[in-house]
């Protein structure tokens, strides 16, 4: 009957049913989440029979020994699909990966078996000091052999697992792996003392079914709640470096357990072994040291030859191609790039690279030569953007029939027989065509997808790059040519100064002479003027030098006729004025600028005050008008911004150049201004 250890077994029972049922009720939908279901299945049966068999059984019969091996050896091929499978992105690439391995072992479980119902395994015995116990027979040595290997197999895959994820899914896969991995480790414990002993304890029974309890909820919480949001693992080939080197320590150490039990075995004395044993472990450290770097090329080479011969490494080649386009701009470089891990890595040929036009359904050969024919084909375009992945010919033929006669003859005449989409920001950017000789396998699907992706991003990151380019240079451009029509506003004002004068004064001789050096002046600034435009990525140019400012202010006001201004009276007070650093031509633009500033806020007339002060190291100019002013907020927020201006037909440019044509002299424009008090603009310079 029961007994207070058959507890254990019982929970494990339970466990295994209400897992079962969480899973079937959740149904996660990734392939290990399915395979799941079998192993909680199988762990159920396996479990129901081991209670309803053995606690009421003295001695086994032949047909209940073959129900329980049956049954543990069909739980453990389930646990080695789930292991090679869980959490991993390429779902079956595990089990393809070690295809000859997983074939073996399977293999030998179904042999076990079959075998368990002719030939004996275990007898069903019990001694006064742990009472009951499973002596093993020669092939039930063998059986435990055969689990040994697939525990350390099984953790093999489950460190891999655990060793290749980052972030939050190594965070999920923390309680999940170490559960599953104590449970693993019991077996495999348990199993390594019933092979030293030919005998195998019921503690170990009921050990192992206490941690598979713990084992069988955590992978379930994680299949459910985790899994379901799509993360996977990738396993890279650096995760299986690491955990070969873990694996091969663990067997290094378990030698030394099977030597040490030989010599007790045969009599001799451990001690010595022990001391030739720590001889031999100082100078392999000291070797290990000494050419480490040497050691791991090696290790990694034997690695890749034995486990990954002719194999794809996923992520040093999306890592080295991300690199490589990520630092170019040249579409052609890119192209190039993604032909060569084509061509080389996955043995793919005839690479062409078609790229979407701006319209829906246009598209243009990029690669190997880019051409201007436009292609028109709207119905591949739907396709690829449905597909969002890499298809083969196979896969395509039931869009064909929706296609034109001119797209049906494209595909067949110019593509390849595996299509990619360029896909990136749910935005089809174009498609790779390309054929090969022999299929392609999920890995070389997952690494062609994934660089499809990486190289849209880059062609989208690019256009964008252009467009902000010819964005900011069309802007440059047109500050620039605001700034010019600006200066030829100016002259305009300058001149209508002089035909104002001219219908009083038109018959004096010295006004004419002083008209024509006034229009050969305007002449000249507008040669310059065409000059910056034809220009404009030199406008920052600016050469200084030592100017007369002084006579600078007379020259322009002389040039602009000020003194015959009607209803505006001038007050010029410039004798303190030093000459200045700064450039000649950029100063009478930046004066003759904020003068006309001033003329035009005092339509009703006013007076025009312009004031030099200095001291030993600056000189200052102001310019002052008793007109209408300005107010605080305009001031603050909009007066020395482009395009802001408070005149009815400004232009809102000529404050912002000259504050930063000041500026670039390593000068300083300033204002003070009140609404009905007037308005003063105070530029600082450096003396020369």
């Amino acid at each position: 009957m029961f007994s207070l250890y058959d507890l254990a077994e019982i929970g494990a029972c339970f466990a295994s049913f209400f897992t079962l049922l969480f899973v079937l009720v959740r149904r996660p939908g990734h392939v290990s989440g399915h395979l799941f279901s079998f192993v909680t299945l199988a762990t159920l049966a396996m479990w129901v029979a081991y209670i309803m068999i053995v606690p009421r059984t003295i001695m086994l019969m032949q047909w209940q020994q073959g129900i329980l091996i049956a049954l543990f050896s069909i739980a453990g091929s389930f646990w080695l699909l789930f292991l090679l499978m869980f959490a991993r992105e390429s779902a079956f690439g595990g089990v393809r990966d070690r295809a000859f391995t997983v074939y073996i072992l399977v293999a030998l479980f179904a042999v076990a078996a079959v075998a368990a119902f002719f030939t004996p395994f275990i007898h069903l015995q019990s001694d006064p000091i742990s009472e009951r116990f499973f002596l093993l027979t020669t092939l039930g040595k063998y059986f435990l052999v055969l689990i040994i290997l697939s525990c350390t197999f099984g953790l093999f895959q489950l460190e891999s697992t655990y060793r290749a994820s980052v972030g939050q899914m190594r965070s999920a896969l923390l309680k999940p792996v170490l559960a599953t991995g104590a449970f693993l480790s019991v077996l495999l414990i348990s199993a390594m003392i019933g092979l030293l002993y030919g005998r195998f304890e019921f503690a170990g029974i009921q050990l192992g079914a206490l941690v598979s309890i713990a084992a069988l909820v955590l992978l379930s919480r994680f299949l459910v709640f985790e899994e379901i949001t799509g993360q996977r693992v990738v396993i890279s080939r650096e995760a299986v470096y690491s955990s070969v080197a873990v694996l091969l320590v663990g067997a290094y150490f378990v030698l030394i357990g099977v030597t040490v039990w030989f010599l007790v075995s045969i009599g001799g004395s451990p001690k010595v072994f022990f001391s030739v044993l720590a001889a031999f472990l100082a100078i392999v450290v000291f070797v290990a040291l000494f050419f480490s770097r040497s050691i791991r090329a090696r290790w990694r080479g034997l690695v890749d030859r034995s486990l990954y011969s002719g194999k794809l490494d996923l992520l040093t080649e999306l890592s080295t191609f991300a690199e490589a386009v990520s630092v170019v701009t040249d579409k052609r470089e890119m192209f190039d790039a993604i032909a060569m891990v084509l061509e080389q890595k996955c043995h793919m040929t005839d690479v062409v690279i078609v790229l979407r036009g701006s319209r829906r359904g246009e598209f243009n050969f990029g690669y190997p030569t880019a051409s201007l024919h436009t292609l028109a084909l709207p119905t591949v375009e739907d396709w690829l953007f449905r597909a969002g992945r890499m298809m083969s010919k196979g896969e395509i033929q039931p869009f064909l029939g929706d296609c034109t006669e001119e797209e049906r003859r494209f595909i067949h005449d110019e593509l390849g027989d595996h299509f990619v989409p360029l896909m990136a920001r749910k935005e089809l950017v174009g498609f790779i065509s390309c054929r090969t000789a022999s299929g392609t396998g999920a890995d070389v699907r997952f690494l062609i997808d994934s660089m499809s992706h990486q190289l849209a991003l880059s062609l989208l990151s690019a256009r964008q790059s252009e467009a902000l380019l010819e964005t900011r240079e069309l802007a440059s451009f047109s500050k620039v040519s605001s700034f010019v029509i600006h200066d030829v506003k100016n002259l305009i004002s300058m001149l209508s100064m002089i035909l104002q004068n001219a219908e009083t004064k038109f018959g004096d001789l010295r006004f004419q002479q002083m008209t024509v050096d006034t229009l050969r002046g305007a002449q000249e600034r507008m040669k310059r003027l065409i000059g910056r435009l034809t220009s404009p990525t030199k406008q920052a140019d600016m050469p200084l030098s030592d100017c007369d400012l002084r006579q600078l202010v007379l020259d322009l006001t002389e040039d602009m006729k000020l003194s015959g201004q009607r209803k505006i009276s001038v007050n010029l007070d410039i004798a303190e004025l030093p000459p200045v650093r700064g450039n000649a031509e950029r100063l009478r633009s930046v004066l003759s600028n904020l003068i006309i500033n001033a003329i035009e806020a005092m339509p009703n007339g006013g007076e025009l005050q312009i004031k030099g002060t200095a001291d030993q190291v600056n000189a200052w100019i102001d310019v002052k008008d008793s007109g209408v002013g300005m107010t605080a907020e305009f001031v603050r927020d909009r007066l020395f911004r482009p395009f802001q201006t408070s005149k009815p037909s400004g232009l809102g440019i000529g404050l912002f150049q000259s504050k930063e044509l000041v500026e670039q002299m390593r000068g300083e424009l300033t204002v003070r201004s009140a609404v009905g008090e007037g308005t003063c603009f105070r530029m600082r310079l450096k003396r020369a």
